[in-house]
């Protein structure tokens, strides 16, 4: 790609609902353009930090049935506030370092004329800002994943140009290597921190075919698998599942193994498991939303799972507190899973440590009306109900239960107060009338003695 045409921003508009829509960023380049890429190539090995050009791409928006062949990037965010300016419709948008450089490569390969002319890109084709649109999409990131020709991984630059660094006031976002070759550097891009995050799991294991990219440089998943099979000595179709879950608790695994292992068709060919399995396989991966550990695993459940689930997942105006209840609601009232105060895995899979909170969340999730369907329409006043006979109700230990950190909407609280208040006057109410009732026994008795004295009295 043209430098100019690293580019990422707000999809457009479209007309067409969400669900049956698909954004996408053309990575065409014409004769002019495509002279200008090879005339920036450098020949030797090089350095190059590269600046914007005012120059733009499309995107462009097709209904999912009819979307042409694309390819479905998968890459790490990365840390730090966006810096890069890249132009896309003719606007300016901002991206993260790692981000134009992957696009800078892949548009470099876009060139190819057996290379999609397309790519599907999270930070480009869903608006990070519009909840309702977010929601909507990562609901449908697993068939967005399964649908593409391919899924481009984007590990980042070669080894090699980490000791450029130091004499280079700007990020290195480009570095051409001619010497590069994916055996020499296996072990070190095996254990890069893309393998470490949550959402990849889905994108390396749900794609038809995946290609790895480092710089310049492209690989199959099937050449990488066998380089990282003979530099680990082992034999990738010998493994059986208790070696497969294994290989993701142990901090000194290669940290591609697993994933590369459980996309062979041959060893692994059922990827959809329950959600609880999931949530124990993959407790050691990384999300910077805490509600993505388990939005990230919804397009590896088994359907029948994933029916139950998708009535409240994902949902991004949910806190962090109220996803946990949900998840643990699921766990304890469907036929899918079991959970108790025992479940040690299952909880710091959760990201939930202390016993206490365990108790606190646990009771929460066994009183909630688990219940998709129609009732699942008023499970957020159900939560908020909860959440206000918290501020009262003390947990096992005589403590009360922490409630700052449930962060409701706003639009939920009036509902749950009005609901409140019904019940508090009811209970008024009925406490009146005890009292009445009381008093009215309490003059009845001593109405009854006093005509009882008066009686003897006169019969003596």
């Amino acid at each position: 790609m043209a430098p100019g045409y690293c580019t990422a921003l707000r999809h457009v508009t479209v007309n067409q609902p969400p669900s049956t829509s698909l954004s996408l960023m053309s990575l065409e380049v014409s004769r002019n353009e495509f002279q200008i890429q090879q005339a920036r190539r450098w020949s030797a090995s090089s350095v190059e930090t590269l600046r914007e050009a005012h120059s733009s791409k499309p995107i462009l928006s097709f209904s999912r049935d009819d979307a042409p062949a694309y390819a479905a990037v998968s890459y790490m965010w990365g840390e730090g506030d966006p810096t890069e300016v890249v132009y896309l419709n003719g606007r300016i948008f901002y991206v993260r370092t790692n981000l134009w450089s992957c696009l800078h490569y892949l548009g470099r390969y876009a060139c190819r004329p057996d290379w999609p002319k397309y790519i599907w890109v999270d930070a480009i084709c869903i608006d990070q800002t519009n909840i309702p649109e977010r929601n909507e999409q990562v609901r449908f990131m697993d068939q967005i994943y399964k649908n593409a020709e391919c899924v481009s991984v984007w590990l980042g630059l070669p080894p090699a140009a980490d000791q450029y660094e130091s004499f280079w006031p700007e990020p290195t976002k480009t570095f051409d290597y001619d010497n590069f070759f994916w055996s020499d550097h296996i072990s070190e891009l095996a254990n890069r921190p893309y393998w470490c995050r949550i959402w990849v799991i889905q994108e390396f294991l749900l794609g038809r075919d995946v290609f790895l990219f480092c710089g310049e440089n492209c690989i199959d998943w099937i050449t990488f698998k066998s380089y990282l099979a003979r530099e680990t000595d082992v034999n990738v179709h010998s493994i059986v599942d208790e070696d497969y879950n294994a290989a993701f608790a142990d901090p000194n695994t290669y940290k591609a193994l697993p994933l590369v292992v459980g996309r062979d068709p041959d060893r692994n060919p059922e990827f959809l498991q329950p959600l609880s399995k999931l949530l124990v396989r993959y407790r050691f991966s990384k999300c910077e939303d805490q509600s993505d550990r388990v939005f990230a695993l919804l397009g590896l459940i088994k359907c029948e799972e994933r029916v139950l689930l998708d009535y409240y997942f994902p949902d991004y105006t949910l806190s962090k507190r109220q996803v946990l209840i949900l998840t643990l609601a699921h766990l304890s009232q469907s036929c899918f899973g079991g959970v108790s105060l025992d479940s040690e895995e299952l909880f710091l899979a959760l990201g939930i440590e202390q016993m206490a909170e365990r108790r606190t969340l646990l009771r929460r999730a066994e009183r909630f009306n688990y219940s998709p369907g129609d009732a699942a329409i008023s499970f957020r006043d159900d939560l908020a109900l909860h959440d206000e006979w918290e501020f009262t109700e003390p947990s096992v230990n005589g403590d009360l239960m922490d409630t700052t950190s449930t962060d409701l909407p706003s639009n939920d609280l009036p509902s749950a107060r009005r609901s409140l208040l019904r019940r508090l006057k009811v209970f008024t109410l009925l406490s009146i009338l005890a009292l009445f009732v009381g008093a009215a026994s309490w003059a009845l008795y001593r109405l009854s003695r006093f005509v009882f004295k008066y009686a003897s009295f006169i019969l003596r």
